[in-house]
């Protein structure tokens, strides 16, 4: 039974809640969102099943979330906490922490740190180092660079991502997207692919190709209370096909 672990995906998420906390930076709100999300996988695999809970405290700059992931009849559960902080006007970043109970699907110890740098009116670098590890005793290390840019409604972004596992190699894939603002609300279409790891159950690492494509956003239905949804389908080398549907309600107070 495969155990997969596609680490830049996870990254991507971690990265991606990042901007999201700096995008509402200056609205002082506190934010509680509940996530679900599906897959369905073809080649007879079982569905797999994600879903989590997060508060953001703006008093304290600091989120926490737990979440519970279902793959292939196994349960895997964890804890996050991730505190933000603004360097100066330019210079933003933010470290996480995150532990599991089973460190099965996802690290059985994370920690991470995220550093974005706006250096010349809307155009930015951010970079991230992510350590982990898991129940089979096998590390990770996934490095990623990337360049944003903002231009009126739109947002268009390029990242970079290299993945190594002790003793099992190198891997690396890269991802672009594009959003679109209106009226407070976003839509955004991404599109990734490369080599990423795939670890099974007796701790063997093995480089597969993935390639994603996602159609993901969130619009507000009032002043307080947001809507987030996700489609994307993902194509793991030979291995399987997955249709993702996610959907997420946040609440500001």
């Amino acid at each position: 039974m495969r155990n997969s672990v596609f680490l830049c995906f996870f990254i991507c998420t971690l990265i991606f809640n990042v901007n999201l906390i700096f995008a509402d930076e200056g609205n002082h709100l506190n934010l509680l969102t509940v996530n679900f999300q599906n897959s369905s996988l073809s080649n007879g695999y079982e569905n797999h099943k994600n879903r989590s809970l997060k508060l953001y405290l703006d008093k304290y700059n600091t989120s926490i979330n737990m979440s519970e992931v279902q793959r292939y009849g196994f349960k895997d559960s964890s804890f996050q906490s991730t505190h933000f902080m603004k360097i100066n006007s330019n210079l933003k970043s933010s470290v996480s922490y995150s532990k599991s109970n089973e460190g099965i699907f996802i690290p059985k110890n994370l920690y991470m740190i995220d550093i974005l740098y706006d250096f010349h009116n809307s155009y930015l670098i951010s970079t991230s180092k992510q350590k982990s590890n898991y129940k089979s005793g096998t590390n990770s290390d996934v490095t990623k660079i990337g360049f944003i840019r903002y231009y009126r409604d739109f947002r268009s972004a390029i990242d970079h991502y290299i993945s190594k596992i002790e003793k099992s190699g190198e891997s690396s894939s890269n991802r672009i997207t594009a959003h679109y603002y209106f009226n407070k609300h976003y839509i955004a279409l991404a599109k990734s692919s490369g080599s990423e790891l795939e670890i099974l159950s007796n701790g063997i690492a093995l480089p597969v190709n993935v390639n994603n494509i996602s159609l993901y956003g969130q619009f507000f239905i009032s002043n307080r209370w947001r809507l987030g949804y996700s489609f994307s389908k993902d194509k793991v080398s030979n291995i399987y096909r997955k249709d993702n549907l996610g959907i997420e309600l946040i609440f500001n107070f």
